[in-house]
């Protein structure tokens, strides 16, 4: 038998073939599955053809065909990387299976050109599959990101989410816990990276959401054509590959490759990579220049659910400015490339959530500052948790450690790596309020009027009782810290020591039912409990601020000022 030629080009093929009267033999309805003679699995799409005349089918996603015959007619049976098996129709027995032994050197040199039908739609089943999927998923994850930048270490991040899983992507990430070590570049300048979290939850992969490049899987078989060129990978086991390519050059669309399970056309790998003009996704700093930007992703499936995602981007970047005050005119050339990998694991079940109310939008930089990165707490999340950082990021970590600094310390300045919102309750650091009439207006809030009587709607301060719980063996374990908002704060009173006086004995009583809840939680071991003392001291503190508010009006009344203060200082 001659052998195959490297490259092969499939021809459309008729479903059926309706048979002439002046035909010879009596005809026959032939019913067969067509599979592979070493694995037994099933060929999905194989050709089955008649030899001597026109006509024939293909085999269905589980390798089954029907085909209507005459008793004396010949078939041929062929698939791409399997040697073609010729059988006369008199002797093939209705439901058997139709063995075909694979050419193995085919399989390695074969490419197959963009215009055979059936790599189409094996990724059209594809897309069905997970349409069929499509449900919510609770999940676990674990971040980490690391970044080098000019080929010097800059950023070392990790972190927990609770995530909420659809077969095609994330619905949402809520924060757990999270900790990072900063280190100065070359210039002296500090580095962040864009919000990995809020990104990966915008990605879909059967709908980009205009936000990114388009992949095969978002289109049905007729645009996947227009916009797309496939070909055939090589095969390992019941694992198929299909590498796609954009037709034009033009246009923002990924390039990359599928590996999905033939048996039922369930996803392994999506391969993604952005075209270098592709830069939707990103933006610069400040007054930066994009220079350059490489950017893929992987996306890994165990049992039709999302294993992990990762993120690769190399960035060329001209910065016009610098996180220094003193390197603030200096024009710099900035390489960076950054890893993140997310894994998603122990689906069916989440963290314990912490209890607070998180303002909606915050950067993941903006989130970490809020609860301490306690060893405890990561000691727990630790056990629970079999992913383990890879010696590489082992040793990134390391050095990170003792040459950076993590990321809630300040600088030798005074300043902080970048702004929090919250301000967590000290015993020595006192508040001063400022005068805030000029922001809010910026802001969209209404105006004030100096003569406004009601101070209400002059003065507001936003204090939160921070809680996390963790299981730690067969106990909880519990992380308390009084927080003032000072996104949703605001003052347009006139400023003086009274009014100082006035926001640091509120969160001072803040900070008092702070540690009533540590008081009344020691040996609490049920969530239930635990959140109902939460619901109970809470609602306890709001009535004593209001109380404060309408007696000591601002601080204006000294009277009550120094009784409160005698009361505070007891507790």
């Amino acid at each position: 038998m001659k052998r195959p030629p490297r490259f092969l080009l499939f021809y459309w093929l008729m479903l059926a073939q309706f048979v002439t009267i002046g035909q010879m033999g009596s005809q026959t309805r032939v019913s067969s599955s067509v599979v592979d003679a070493k694995t037994m699995e099933s060929l999905s799409f194989a050709h089955v053809v008649f030899k001597n005349r026109e006509g024939g089918t293909i085999t269905n996603e589980v390798g089954h065909f029907e085909l209507n015959c005459l008793s004396d007619d010949t078939l041929v049976v062929s698939y791409l990387g399997y040697f073609p098996k010729v059988l006369v129709v008199s002797d093939i027995k209705n439901e058997s299976k139709i063995l075909l032994n694979p050419d193995t050197q085919l399989i390695e040199d074969v490419v197959v050109y963009a215009d055979d039908d059936y790599l189409y739609e094996w990724l059209l089943q594809c897309r069905y599959k997970l349409k069929e999927q499509s449900k919510h998923i609770p999940s676990k994850a674990y971040l980490v990101v690391e970044t080098v930048c000019n080929r010097q270490p800059v950023e070392f991040l990790e972190a927990y989410y609770n995530a909420n899983l659809g077969v095609d992507g994330i619905r949402n990430l809520a924060f757990k816990n999270g900790r990072s070590y900063l280190a100065a570049h070359n210039y002296g300048g500090y580095f962040f990276n864009f919000d990995f979290s809020h990104s990966l939850s915008l990605y879909s992969l059967l709908d980009g959401q205009g936000l990114f490049p388009e992949n095969p899987l978002q289109f049905g078989k007729g645009k996947m054509k227009k916009k797309f060129r496939l070909e055939r990978g090589p095969n390992r086991g019941t694992l198929t590959t299909i590498r796609f390519y954009p037709r034009k050059e033009e246009g923002e669309l990924f390039s990359g490759k599928i590996i999905f399970n033939r048996e039922g056309f369930v996803l392994n790998d999506i391969w993604l990579v952005a075209p270098p003009q592709g830069q939707r996704v990103f933006k610069a700093f400040g007054d930066s220049i994009l220079d350059s930007l490489h950017y893929s992703a992987n996306f890994h499936f165990n049992d039709s659910a999302l294993s992990h995602i990762s993120i690769d981007y190399k960035a060329g970047m001209t910065s016009r400015h610098n996180l220094l005050d003193s390197l603030a005119e200096r024009v710099v050339k900035l390489d960076i490339a950054s890893h993140a990998v997310l894994h998603l694991y122990d689906h069916g079940h989440r963290f314990l959530s912490p209890f607070f109310d998180y303002r909606a939008g915050l950067s993941d930089y903006r989130l970490f500052v809020v609860p301490p990165a306690d060893s405890a707490v990561w000691a727990s999340l630790r056990n629970d948790n079999h992913i383990r950082l890879s010696p590489r990021q082992d040793s990134l970590k390391a050095w990170m450690v003792a040459n950076g600094q993590p990321f809630s310390d300040t600088l030798g300045n005074g300043k902080m790596h970048f702004e929090s919102n919250y301000i967590s309750w000290s015993p020595t650091n006192r508040l001063r309020i400022k005068k805030m009439n000029k922001i809010v207006e910026e802001n969209g809030f209404r105006r004030f009027q100096s003569e406004e009587p009601f101070l209400t709607d002059r003065l507001k301060l936003t204090i939160q009782l921070y809680l996390d719980v963790n299981e730690l063996e067969d106990s909880l374990l519990f992380t308390t810290r009084t927080l003032l908002d000072t996104y949703q704060s605001y003052n347009c009173l006139e400023l003086n020591e009274a009014l100082d006086d006035y926001v640091n004995l509120y969160f001072d009583i803040g900070e008092l039912y702070r540690r009533k809840l540590d008081q009344e939680m020691k040996g609490v071991n049920n969530i239930t409990e635990v959140k109902e003392i939460y619901q109970k001291v809470v609602k306890e503190m709001s009535a004593e601020h209001l109380l404060f508010e309408k007696e000591a009006f601002g601080g204006f009344d000294k009277k009550a000022m120094e009784m409160w203060k005698k009361k505070v200082l007891v507790r």
